[in-house]
């Protein structure tokens, strides 16, 4: 019991906390060894891209993102508009612009069918070498897409993630996950660097049009198009000077469980359908990457609780174990605490609140996929 005990201590500060800080640290002290290949291909001169925007019930949002988009002239494109069934004025809006503008076409479907079916039919609607996939709530400019376009010089890139900074809305009660997700993006430009980045924000990132493949409508595209990038020799990087802005899609603590039970279950059932990138003797750096980056922090609820168990009945046999009981209940109160009356200023409860959150959540996407349960549409929480 008590081997189970350290292991499973060990394995959950192996991916919450030691995997991190190396990843951190190597950054900071490894000179990057890449450099980009000058003439491989050539510039963002000589590329055209498709940007998809799949949108659904975004009336008082799309006209300021097509503005944005249009505002981006030192670069061939088309502007791909999908209508993901909705039911406000969106559709009438994008028609708008269409007929002012020959670069901007659009598409929709009567009933949803989430955002991976939407930025399918705007696959097979569209011709650009180079890919962009925006949402309607994110706000880039043009230095951003070019700073993007640019990785493909190198011939061996095949997705890019833009550096995503997220606005916390004022009204929102709960703030928490800016630390973590502080920390996360730090973890990507280390493994950005290091070749094994197989994660991006789906608020904008951009890809080689060859690599893509049709999206499983219950799994998104964040993890699923950098792990085909991966299975087809490609690479994914990071542009830490690529700057996009989005809104957290969580205003509470519900909402951001919500979120992560959510993303939980699309991505690993994505892996899973991916599995053959998990084999270290195929895949050493992203096999090792995706197991403590993922696998890892997926099952971390199943850790927490062997973790609490073993010491409950350890504390019977043995005063360690008593504290750590303590310690553990100290810890889970605080969480509780930060999660019902607001977590202050306070970053230690900002950090145990935002940990039970995300590993409640986790728990609840785990079992959702034991069961059987599958997401398509993307609702952004309110």
């Amino acid at each position: 019991m008590k081997i189970l005990f350290f292991v499973s201590i060990a394995l959950l500060l192996g991916t919450w906390v030691i995997y991190p800080l190396i990843m951190i640290v190597l950054r900071q002290v490894y000179v990057e060894s890449r450099r980009k290949k000058n003439g491989k291909i050539g510039g963002i001169e000589e590329f055209a891209i498709t940007i998809v925007l799949p949108i659904r019930n975004g009336e008082k949002e799309i006209e300021r993102k097509l503005h944005e988009l249009l505002s981006m002239t030192s670069f061939d494109k088309e502007i791909v508009v999908v209508s993901d069934g909705s039911t406000d004025r969106t559709v009438a809006i994008a028609n708008e612009f269409a007929k002012k503008y020959s670069d901007i076409s659009v598409f929709s479907t009567d009933k949803s069918g989430g955002k991976s079916a939407a930025q399918n039919l705007a696959l097979v609607n569209s011709k650009n070498p180079l890919v962009l996939f925006t949402d309607v709530g994110a706000s880039l400019d043009e230095d951003s897409v070019r700073l993007m376009a640019d990785e493909f010089k190198d011939e061996l890139v095949g997705c890019v993630g833009a550096n995503v900074k997220f606005r916390w809305n004022e009204s929102s009660e709960h703030k928490s996950p800016g630390i973590y997700w502080s920390i996360e993006q730090r973890v990507r430009r280390a493994e950005s660097m290091f070749g094994c980045l197989l994660s991006l924000v789906g608020s904008a990132f951009m890809l080689r049009r060859e690599i893509f493949a049709a999206l499983d409508e219950d799994t998104g595209d964040d993890l699923v198009l950098p792990i085909e990038s991966a299975l087809k020799g490609y690479k994914s990087v990071f542009v830490e000077d690529a700057i996009v802005f989005d809104t957290w899609p969580a205003k509470s603590i519900i909402n951001e469980f919500h979120v992560r039970r959510r993303i939980t279950l699309r991505n690993a059932l994505a892996l899973y359908r991916r599995r053959k990138i998990l084999n270290p003797f195929l895949y050493p750096k992203y096999s090792i990457t995706l197991f403590m980056h993922k696998v890892l922090r997926w099952v971390s609820p199943l850790l927490l609780i062997s973790i609490f168990a073993v010491s409950l009945y350890l504390a019977t046999k043995d005063d360690f174990y008593i504290w750590a009981v303590v310690i553990e209940v100290c810890v889970l109160l605080i969480a509780i605490l930060g999660a019902t009356f607001g977590t202050g200023k306070s970053r230690f409860v900002s950090l145990c609140t935002s940990f039970l959150v995300a590993n409640a959540g986790m728990a609840a996407g785990l079992y959702s996929l034991a069961i059987g349960d599958r997401i398509t549409r993307y609702r952004r929480t309110n």
